[in-house]
């Protein structure tokens, strides 16, 4: 079996601070001919693998079983993988790998990390039947053990989709559900904490001084993306990471991806979508009931922000459920504990 390499994705983006007056100039790598329509929004730049990452979510626990995937409810601690300026790099790295690898429960077996210069990606995992675990980093991550954590956690996660047989048909589809697995399951933290933003004060051939900000990271998610899973997760698992989280960008970071993990936790008909909701859900329920009256509509679904009604042989209202992003189908106007037949969580809704 060939091997997965990963990244290095590095998204620089920079932000430049005229002290001497003028305007600001953002660099976002953005095509100047595109017109402003076609200009992907803010939500979708930050955002934009969100249906890989609910669609992987949903396979884990499809997949594994919700009480396989249940059985990951610890995360690797700060304590277990902390490590010295003492250490040998090579052994550290060795011990790292040890530990991530029974962390997944994969079989115990000989594992080999190897640093290798002028390698294309980050990492490379070598994918077999046996129980090895052969490892390549890029020479240039040697020293720096919060990449060489992320590395391992993404390419380790590799080996554990590998021998649970579970893929996606497409290659960048399968990194994200790589990245995805890795946090949801524990490990992928690390991949949020090689995300920095450095701040360097620079001058142009004028004199004027200005701030330059440079984004560095690796993984196939954008770091609110990290966030947003780490969020799901730690609301799941009632785990509490922010402490995990080194840097004022990864935290930043963490933070926007668990608020809007939370929302998902706030839409109607939940019954803790709050009254503001639940009472536009209400207008909007009586809305499509008078539709449905006023002719024959079978089949008509109509949608708003987070559900949608349809019409069958009786109205039902659908919404994902708010842990695994399974579409749940429920008649309208009752009081009900649903239960997702996919994570089996139950959840508490006013139809």
């Amino acid at each position: 079996m060939g091997g997965i390499p990963w990244g290095p994705i590095w998204t620089i983006q920079s932000v430049f601070i005229n002290f001497s007056g003028g305007s600001s100039i953002i660099d976002q790598n953005i095509d100047k001919n595109q017109s402003s329509s076609k200009v992907k929004t803010e939500d979708s730049l930050i955002y934009p693998n969100m249906k890989q990452i609910k669609e992987s979510i949903k396979a884990l626990y499809k997949h594994l079983s919700p009480e396989s995937v249940r059985s990951f409810s610890s995360s690797i601690s700060p304590r277990q993988i902390s490590v010295t300026p003492k250490d040998d790099s090579i052994i550290a790295t060795h011990q790292l790998a040890s530990l991530i690898v029974r962390h997944f429960m994969l079989p115990d077996g000989s594992i080999l990390v190897n640093f290798r210069k002028k390698l294309e990606s980050a990492g490379l995992v070598e994918l077999t039947s046996e129980n090895e675990y052969l490892v390549e980093i890029n020479a240039q991550y040697k020293d720096r053990y919060r990449d060489i954590l992320a590395i391992l956690a993404h390419e380790i996660t590799h080996v554990f989709l590998y021998r649970a047989e579970l893929f996606f048909p497409n290659q960048y589809d399968n990194e994200i559900l790589t990245d995805t697995t890795s946090v949801y399951l524990g490990v992928g933290w690390l991949g949020l904490n090689a995300f920095r933003l450095t701040e360097t004060r620079e001058s142009d051939n004028s004199g004027n001084e200005y701030v330059r900000y440079q984004e560095q990271r690796l993984g196939y998610l954008t770091p609110e993306e990290f966030g947003y899973v780490l969020g799901k997760r730690s609301i799941i698992f009632k785990e509490k990471v922010n402490s995990y989280i080194k840097g004022s960008a990864a935290k930043y970071a963490f933070q926007r991806g668990l608020q809007r993990a939370k929302m998902e936790y706030q839409c109607a008909p939940l019954k803790s979508c709050g009254l503001f909701k639940r009472i536009l859900y209400q207008y909007h329920q009586k809305r499509f009931i008078a539709m449905v009256d006023a002719g024959n509509l079978k089949g008509t679904t109509r949608s708003f922000d987070g559900y949608q009604f349809e019409i069958s042989e009786e109205i039902k209202v659908i919404f994902e459920c708010p842990v695994c992003s399974q579409k749940l189908r429920l008649p309208i106007k009752k009081n009900i504990v649903a239960q997702c037949n996919t994570c089996k969580t139950s959840l508490n809704c006013i139809t």
